[in-house]
C-alpha cells in the first residue's frame, strides 16, 4: 500500500505541477503504437519496457545514493531528467514538473525508499500504470482502451514478480 500511495502521490504531483505552466499545443496522446504492424500487442507490452527503464535508473540512482551515504538532492537532478524524457513542450514547463516531481521522490525517499528499497518496484509500477491508462483512455485507435488495460495488467504482474523477488523474509516475519 504505501509503495501505491507513493506512486499515485508522484503522479498527481506531476499532474498539478502540469497545470501549472499550461499547454501551448494539443494533447494528441501515443500515436507510437498505431505505426505497428499489430498496435494491441505493441500498446500491451510498451509499458513493461516502460517499467524495466523506469525501474532500473530509480534503483541506479537509489544504490548510489545509499553506497555514498549522503546525496538526497540528486533526486531533484532526476526528477528534471525524467520529466525530460516525456515530451517537453517549454523549458519552464519543464522545469516545474521535473522540479515537482524531484522534491517528490526525494521526500519519498527520505521517509520511505531508504528504509525500504523494494517498495521502489511498486511505485515504479503504479506511475507506468497510470500512464498507460490515460494513454488509454485517448482513444487514439480502436483498441486503445483494451491494449492499455492489458498493458497495465502486465506491469502489474511484473511489479509484483519483481517486488516479491526482492522481499526481505526477516522483515516479513517469516
Amino acid at each position: 500500500m504505501i509503495g501505491v500511495s507513493i506512486g499515485l502521490a508522484l503522479a498527481g504531483a506531476g499532474s498539478l505541477a502540469r497545470h501549472v505552466a499550461p499547454s501551448t499545443s494539443p494533447l494528441w496522446g501515443n500515436l507510437a503504437p498505431v505505426s505497428a504492424f499489430i498496435p494491441f500487442v505493441v500498446s500491451a507490452l510498451g509499458p513493461v519496457n516502460a517499467f524495466f527503464t523506469q525501474a532500473a535508473i530509480l534503483l541506479t540512482v537509489l544504490y548510489g545514493i545509499h553506497r555514498r551515504g549522503r546525496g538526497s538532492g540528486i533526486w531533484i537532478f532526476l526528477g528534471i531528467a525524467l520529466a525530460g524524457s516525456s515530451s517537453i513542450e517549454t523549458i519552464p514547463s519543464w522545469l516545474i514538473i521535473g522540479f515537482t516531481t524531484g522534491i517528490v521522490l526525494m521526500l519519498a525517499y527520505l521517509l520511505v525508499f531508504r528504509h525500504y528499497p523494494e517498495l521502489l518496484l511498486i511505485t515504479t509500477g503504479t506511475l507506468v500504470i497510470l500512464s498507460a491508462i490515460r494513454d488509454g483512455v485517448q482513444r487514439t485507435y480502436p483498441l486503445a482502451l483494451p491494449a492499455s488495460l492489458a498493458g497495465a495488467l502486465c506491469v502489474a504482474v511484473t511489479a509484483w514478480i519483481c517486488f516479491r523477488g526482492t522481499m526481505d523474509k526477516t522483515r516479513a516475519g517469516f
